[in-house]
C-alpha cells in the first residue's frame, strides 16, 4: 500500500484503520549550508581575544538561525528567554523553554553538534554566550570564591566556573582572585566599582542589563555604587 501523505487511511472488515507512517529521519544539511556559531549571523561578535569569543545573540519571535556547528566549549546565558524549537542535524527536533538567567553549558570540544534555532516565543529572544577558544582545563590557578562575599557557585565545569553575585547598595565583595581569563554578565544595577589589589584608586563602571564583557585576571574587590541591587554573573576559564 503507497502511503501519500502524513495520515492514510484504509478499511479492514467494515473497520476504518488509521496508519501512521513512521518518522523520517532528518537529513543532516548540506556542509555549504553551515557555518561556525561566530559566524552566524544573529551571533554578534562583541568581544573577542585569543582566549574567548563573546556573543550577543538576538533572534527574532518567530525567526530562526542558520544551522550553525558548536566545535568549542560554549556557556550562554539566556537575558531573554522565550520558548524555542531547536532542530538538529542528527537527533529528533527539540522544543523546550529557554529560562531568562538559565546557564546553558556545551562541551562541544572535540564533539561538534549542528543545530538550528527557532524563536517561538512573542518576544526577542536574547543571549550572551561565549567560546572557550582553547582546550581545558588549563589549570590557570586556584577558583574557589566560596567565602566571598556575594557570590553563589552556579556553573562547575572541567574548563569554566560562574558564580552569581549580588549585592545590596553599598556593599563589596572584599578581595578575591580571579585566576584565569573571565566573563561578566549584568542583569541588574547602574554603577559598579572596581578596586584592584594594592590600589588605591577604583575604577569606575557605568553599567546596564544585559552588559557583557571580558574580564582580565587579577586580584579585586567589587562594590555596588548604585542606587539598586547589583546582580550578574561571573564566570572565569580553568
Amino acid at each position: 500500500m503507497l502511503i501519500k501523505s502524513l495520515l492514510a487511511t484504509t478499511f479492514f472488515s467494515g473497520t476504518l484503520l488509521l496508519i501512521t507512517p513512521p518518522a523520517v529521519a532528518q537529513e543532516h544539511p548540506p556542509a555549504s549550508e553551515i557555518v561556525p556559531t561566530a559566524e552566524e549571523p544573529m551571533h554578534h561578535v562583541i568581544a573577542q581575544t585569543d582566549d574567548i569569543t563573546l556573543m550577543r545573540v538576538l533572534i527574532p519571535a518567530g525567526q530562526h538561525t542558520l544551522w550553525h556547528e558548536q566545535h568549542l566549549d560554549y556557556v550562554n546565558t539566556a537575558i531573554q528567554g522565550t520558548p524555542v524549537e531547536i532542530q538538529y542535524a542528527d537527533k529528533p527536533t527539540k522544543d523546550t523553554e529557554m529560562m531568562t538567567g538559565k546557564i546553558r553549558f556545551g562541551a562541544h570540544q572535540g564533539k561538534p553538534d549542528t543545530d538550528l534555532v527557532k524563536n517561538t516565543g512573542k518576544t526577542v529572544n536574547h543571549q550572551v554566550a561565549f567560546e572557550i577558544r582553547q582546550a581545558g582545563p588549563r589549570h590557570f590557578g586556584p577558583s574557589d570564591r566560596s567565602n566571598v562575599k556575594g557570590f553563589s557557585l552556579v556553573l562547575d565545569k572541567p574548563s569554566v566556573r560562574g558564580w552569581h553575585v549580588h549585592l545590596e547598595p553599598g556593599e563589596s565583595t572584599g578581595e578575591y582572585q580571579q585566576s584565569g581569563p573571565g566573563v561578566r554578565i549584568i542583569f541588574s544595577g547602574d554603577r559598579l566599582l572596581s578596586q584592584a589589589h594594592g590600589e588605591n584608586l577604583v575604577t569606575t563602571e557605568n553599567i546596564h542589563p544585559a552588559d557583557g564583557y571580558i574580564v582580565k585576571p587579577g586580584k579585586r574587590r567589587i562594590i555596588n555604587a548604585g542606587n539598586q541591587p547589583l546582580d550578574f554573573n561571573e564566570y572565569e576559564l580553568l
